[in-house]
């Protein structure tokens, strides 16, 4: 039988994970819901969003996943320095992805002021 201490400190862990992924849930049913009462094209334009936004989802998560060796080896061997160092350029890499998908963003968003109001 497992102690009660380590079985809260094991799920105390996680908890903070599961409860970002289900207001993601939430937050996605609502939006859906707010947009079939649009009709079915303002629906599939957010489920397209939905997708494209996990691409940089996807790479946030490969990110972290990505340092989270080397910090935890770094901070057995007590090399603080390095530690920031390696979160440093992470977040550099992290903020210049976003920075280029922003650009994309804005170099394809349409400003003309008809297609705005149709919302396209």
């Amino acid at each position: 039988m497992p102690k009660y201490r380590v079985v809260v400190d094991i799920y105390s862990i996680g908890a903070s994970n599961t409860l970002r992924s289900c207001a993601i849930s939430i937050a996605q049913i609502l939006a859906c819901r707010a947009a079939a009462s649009f009709g079915t094209v303002p629906l599939a334009v957010l489920g397209v969003l939905f997708r494209i936004g996990m691409i940089n989802f996807g790479f946030c998560i490969g990110v972290s996943q990505g340092i989270l060796p080397l910090v935890g080896y770094n901070f057995g061997d007590r090399k603080n320095e390095r530690i920031r160092e390696i979160v440093l350029k992470a977040g550099l890499v992290s903020f210049t992805w976003g920075f280029i998908w922003c650009a994309m963003g804005h170099a394809l968003s349409n400003a003309n002021l008809i297609i705005v109001q149709l919302g396209y």
